[in-house]
This record gives structure tokens, C-alpha cells and sequence, in this order.
């Protein structure tokens, strides 16, 4: 299961996140932490990354529907909150070299380790090595091994061909 390979990364909130939530790559990597409340156990998904031309650039999601609030479960609570203090240990450690993009939003959850976003193609890479480390296939914006129906059914998407090729966990 991929979910085990990625406890070990400094970035497995994000990938657990993924997983329980059927939240887009570039959804969660916009996320900030005035939009998840922990102790709240609910995230706003208002805003996504994306990489145009080499750069990150935030925007709203493309649907009004897009902008919703969603409920964490228990153990993204967990993990959201075990990130938090490993984030502002990396913080204090990058010193001077924390340097966040003039135009990122304040408070990223999910950035590289000196403060900035993290960038969409270097999560397909990573999820690539959890993936064969897993020894799993890679697809979809999840994690392969989520059940294709399990995440269809948070995104809100009616089971049909699309669904199937959007997420298909198969052992090589």
C-alpha cells in the first residue's frame, strides 16, 4: 500500500490528505493553515496551484461547486497536526533561507523545506517513487491503491468510464 510507503516523507499529511479526502493535487497544495482548523476537523477548499510557464500560480478553482468545505477525518487531524510542528521545526532550522514567493498566500501547509509552494510536477515525481516503492502502479492525482469508486465517490463523481481510468490501482 502507498499510504505505508509515504509515512516516512516529510510530506505524508499531504498524501493521506489525498487519499481520505479525494481533494486535486493543486487543491491541496494551495491550502493554507487559516483554511484547515484541526480541532475543527473540516478544511475550506478555496483556492489551487497550479505551474504555468515554469512558475506556480494560485487561483480559484474552476467551479463554484469547487469551493466547498470538506470533513477530515480523525487521523488527517492527526497527521495535519504532527506536520504543523515538523513545518515550523523546518521553519526555525531554514532560518534566513525560509523564503516564501512574494505573492504566496501566508501560511502554506505544504511547502518545500525552505518555504515556498510546493511544485505540482515535483509531487507527480515523488508520488512516482512512493508508488514503486509500494510496488504499485502510478496514476491518477492519488495515490494508486485508493479504491477507484472509494474516491470518485468524495469528489462527487457518478461511477463510468471516466472514473475507472482516473484511478486504477494495479500491481505491476
Amino acid at each position: 500500500m502507498p499510504l505505508k510507503a509515504a509515512r516516512p516523507h516529510r510530506l505524508y499529511a499531504l498524501w493521506l490528505l489525498l487519499v481520505s479526502t479525494g481533494l486535486c493535487r493543486g487543491e491541496a497544495l494551495a491550502l493554507t493553515w487559516d483554511d484547515i482548523g484541526p480541532d475543527r476537523r473540516r478544511l475550506r477548499v478555496r483556492r489551487n496551484l497550479r505551474r504555468i510557464k515554469k512558475e506556480p500560480v494560485f487561483g480559484t478553482p474552476k467551479t463554484a461547486r469547487s469551493q466547498r468545505t470538506i470533513s477530515l477525518p480523525r487521523r488527517c487531524v492527526d497527521a495535519l497536526r504532527e506536520h504543523r510542528a515538523a513545518q515550523r521545526t523546518e521553519r526555525a532550522v531554514a532560518g534566513m533561507k525560509w523564503d516564501p514567493l512574494p505573492y504566496q498566500p501566508s501560511g502554506l501547509v505544504f511547502t518545500t523545506p525552505t518555504g515556498r509552494p510546493t511544485d505540482p510536477r515535483s509531487l507527480n515525481r515523488m508520488l512516482t517513487v512512493l508508488c514503486r516503492t509500494a510496488n504499485v502502479r502510478r496514476c491518477g492525482c492519488t495515490i494508486a491503491g485508493t479504491p477507484a469508486s472509494h474516491s470518485c465517490r468524495l469528489k462527487g463523481w457518478a461511477p463510468g468510464p471516466s472514473w475507472r481510468r482516473w484511478v486504477t490501482a494495479r500491481s505491476p
